[in-house]
């Protein structure tokens, strides 16, 4: 059974790329409207100052004026538009940049294989207690006393290592900006 369009979600970009169509067709017709809109109320403006009697000259006039300041406006909205367009991609692919370098740096393999060992010794010296009782104190608090080490072996082992990271992100990021 095949997913509809309308089913599908969509990503920021191709919703960006949408907009960016239907700006472009919009806004060009618009404005070119307006500057139609413009351009009569400038004849009808120019044929009042020819003719004395034609009480409109002014209005018209302020209107023209009125229709090329959002002429002007709406060039403005574009070149924001474009603005805006730019920085997202800007930003999406220093993003990107910043993703490939985190999946790139190799993740702590001993503080991690110390963080399971210690928690499976935990657990061991749980189940030491009951199964063998408090007979076997040596046993189990050997266990406990191992796997609290590792744990904290563990937790230095992660701390080192994400200061090292933090360090060279920091780095990269002067680098980058």
């Amino acid at each position: 059974m095949a997913e509809s369009r309308a089913e599908k979600p969509e990503g920021v970009g191709n919703l960006l790329g949408r907009a960016e169509d239907i700006q472009k067709r919009e806004i060009t017709e618009w404005r070119d409207a307006v500057d139609r809109v413009t351009n009569y109320l400038s004849s009808l403006a120019d044929q009042a100052k020819q003719h004395a009697g034609w009480p409109d000259s002014q209005q018209s006039l302020q209107h023209a004026n009125d229709m090329r300041e959002v002429s002007r406006q709406m060039t403005q909205a574009v070149q924001m538009w474009n603005r805006t367009r730019e920085q997202f991609e800007a930003n999406k692919a220093y993003v990107d940049l910043q993703n490939k370098l985190i999946e790139g740096w190799p993740k702590s393999w001993v503080a991690d294989r110390t963080f399971y060992l210690g928690a499976g010794l935990l657990g061991g010296g749980g189940i030491a207690y009951a199964v063998l009782g408090a007979g076997a104190v040596v046993d189990y608090v050997l266990l406990w006393i191992s796997g609290m080490v590792l744990l904290g072996v563990s937790i230095v082992a992660s701390a080192i290592y994400d200061r090292d990271r933090s360090t060279y992100f920091a780095d990269v990021r002067k680098r980058v900006k």
